[in-house]
């Protein structure tokens, strides 16, 4: 193979992949493995040469797609990692075809046989799930996350691989001396650290539990003590509702921000369990904690398939999903009967198989979690941990997966079910894109100087929303920012928002940015009438909207003039200043009651703000200890939502603390 179709190859396959063509990162990342493979077919010619005109001819196609294509990512950060990425491994390919050109076959075997040992290795043997590897280069954890640090390690690490690659074909001692300086220097970066040892070394605190033990920072101590409790009595709950005796205890790490989980462990947005120490890695969170229970599932159930998960995501992720149930108005079944309902529910073969990831996730949890939640409840939880320990179904339940499927969807159909209040809500839900549609998810990051610990990440790029315009002209933030342009003349005048009443949540996200510029722009009597019509609608927008839409109402309906329009820009995030942030919170201390932690309810009428001042109540009272307070908060919930599992759920752990509590023998 010639270098030059060697360089087209590497460089132009990845661009048939959706995800291939964000150019920042994961473009780079194909070509870089496509290059290491390609160069080794390379025919024997002059070392330079070669290189230089497989990188060449990936710099052409960059440049070109990134002038001319669909995709325009970030220029500064596609080149950046192309040159990290894409440089290292050519070199290295190159080396080794010279080591290995007498046989072809030999030196492929081998490739193979390193990278799979080494992904074993790094990837499966350790915690972390993130690596600098010689020979795919920088695997910088969950595809799923859009936060990608460029850390100096990183940086140290490939320039080590190519003084490697040196190496190799020069047998030169002194490139040698030189790669391994840089890699030992490049291990001082915690980006590089692998084992518990390194994640330990770090976060140097813990509290040891029965089944588990919890490790933190010093500073996140009082969150680290909540956070035990509250895995205890889920680790208690879930041995009781599987009928599992653990042999293994499950390590939990808490970190105290988004960028030491990315740096520590891989994983930044989502929290991610390691199923082979096994391990759970969250963030620090008020609880109860979002994802606590769902993550210990995983830890729980890594005991029951020899891979530590069951290689079916729908099964892995479903099971988690139904035994950790959300505080959300639509239930599992709900979401499932409207993607029935819709035409919109996927076919059985591309949610038991790796299409599974290409869907929205809230299609492919939900739709998951209902199934598994069925499956449970009809055959009982012994006989699906059978299903997740490997057999199949027609060894566990008799049948083929294929009738249970059709049995569920007749289970669907009969399920209490309101289209019309809740069909908004879950058309949006239901439309979020799959983890590889998003285009130049890095890129959106770095331009809004979100990625403070990364060399790409710049102050706030005053032509973002232009640049936006062009990748995802369908934004949530574009269209938003698009809707604050539109009226942000303050000598207009209108005596309404000029929407009809909103039939879809998107229309209805467009009329309450309008309704908040009548206010922002000092139309106070319009506004209110505005809100008053949201207010009123047939849509079900949901809770957090609902929440917004009263909080504005309560706001507009005092009597403190001076301070009513700073208040409510406050609220609608147009002002952040400590002046604004101190008039707010003097005006509902006066006008609310609050006193320091613990919130006094709104009118009857603010309904939503009231459920979400019970709960922020129960964890008030829970953090003095006072079990019985927290729930008599959440009791008050449940008069609303007798069904609500969630509620449910941390009712009954809240009167499992109160027991433990009262048994205490200092008490």
């Amino acid at each position: 193979m010639s270098p030059l179709l060697a360089g087209a190859l590497a460089s132009l396959l990845p661009l048939c992949l959706e995800t291939g063509r964000n150019l920042e990162y994961e473009y780079a990342t194909f070509t870089s493995i496509l290059c290491f493979v390609f160069t080794l077919k390379v025919k024997a010619q002059n070392f330079y040469r070669s290189a230089a005109t497989i990188i060449a001819v990936g710099l052409s196609v960059l440049t070109a797609w990134l002038l001319f294509g669909p995709t325009p990512c970030g220029i500064k950060a596609s080149y950046s990692w192309f040159l990290i990425q894409v440089v290292p491994s050519v070199f290295l390919g190159l080396s080794l075809r010279r080591r290995f050109h007498s046989n072809p076959l030999k030196s492929n075997l081998l490739l193979s046989l390193l990278i799979l040992v080494s992904f074993v290795v790094f990837l499966w043997l350790s915690p972390q799930k993130r690596w600098v590897s010689l020979w795919v280069g920088y695997l910088h954890g969950p595809v799923y996350d859009d936060f990608v640090p460029l850390t100096a390690g990183v940086i140290l690490a490939r320039l080590s691989h190519l003084a490697m690659a040196f190496f190799i074909q020069f047998k030169n001692s002194r490139m040698g001396m030189v790669a391994l300086i840089l890699w030992g220097v490049s291990l001082f970066d915690p980006i590089n650290g692998h084992g518990k040892h390194a994640l330990e070394s770090k976060l140097r605190e813990s509290l040891p539990g029965e089944h588990f033990n919890v490790h933190f920072n010093v500073e996140n101590k009082q969150a680290a003590e909540a956070l035990f409790a509250e895995a205890s009595f889920h680790m208690a709950d879930l041995i009781q509702r599987l009928s599992l005796s653990p042999k293994r205890k499950v390590e939990i790490y808490l970190y105290s921000t988004v960028a030491e989980k990315k740096i520590l462990f891989g994983g930044a947005e989502t929290d991610i369990t390691d199923v082979f120490m096994p391990s759970v890695h969250i963030l620090v969170e008020p609880p109860p904690h979002s994802t606590l229970r769902h993550e210990l599932v995983h830890g729980l159930l890594s005991e029951v398939n020899p891979l530590g998960f069951h290689w079916n995501m729908l099964i892995t992720e479903g099971i988690a999903v139904a035994l950790a149930p959300s505080d959300s108005s639509v239930t599992l079944d709900e979401q499932s009967r409207y993607l029935l309902d819709s035409g919109k529910m996927p076919p059985l073969h591309e949610m038991f198989g790796p299409l599974f990831w290409l869907k929205s996730s809230a299609v492919s949890y939900g739709v998951a979690g209902s199934l598994i939640s069925w499956l449970i409840k009809e055959k009982g939880p012994e006989q699906f941990l059978e299903i997740y320990s490997g057999k199949s179904f027609e060894e566990v339940y008799g049948t083929s997966l294929i009738i249970l499927f059709e049995q569920w969807l007749s289970y669907l159909r009969l399920i209490p079910y309101d289209a019309p209040t809740i069909g908004s809500l879950l058309a949006r839900l239901m439309s979020s894109p799959g983890v590889f549609q998003d285009l130049c998810p890095h890129g959106k990051v770095d331009r809004r100087g979100k990625n403070p610990t990364s060399f790409l990440s710049l102050t706030e790029d005053p032509n973002y929303y232009t640049w936006l315009e062009k990748i995802d002209p369908k934004s949530e933030s574009l269209r938003s920012y698009r809707m604050n342009l539109k009226k942000k003349s303050e000598n207009e005048k209108p005596t309404m928002a000029s929407f009809e009443t909103p039939k879809t949540l998107a229309a209805f996200e467009d009329a309450l940015l309008e309704t908040d510029l009548l206010c922002l722009n000092g139309h106070i009597a319009p506004c209110r009438d505005s809100l008053a019509r949201l207010a009123t609608m047939p849509l079900n927008p949901g809770r957090p909207f609902k929440r917004a839409l009263e909080l504005r109402q309560y706001t507009l309906s005092s009597e403190d003039s001076e301070n009513q329009k700073g208040i409510y820009e406050y609220i609608v995030g147009r002002n952040s200043s400590p002046q604004i942030h101190s008039q707010v919170i003097s005006y509902l201390k006066r006008k609310n009651g609050l006193q320091n932690i613990l919130l006094y309810p709104f009118p009857p009428e603010f309904k939503e703000l009231n459920r979400e001042i019970w709960k922020l109540n129960a964890t008030y009272f829970q953090a003095l200890g006072d079990f019985e307070g927290a729930q008599k908060e959440l009791e008050r919930i449940l008069e609303n939502e007798p069904e609500n599992q969630y509620i449910q759920m941390e009712k009954k752990r809240i009167e499992d603390l109160n027991f433990k509590q009262q048994a205490s023998p200092s008490n």
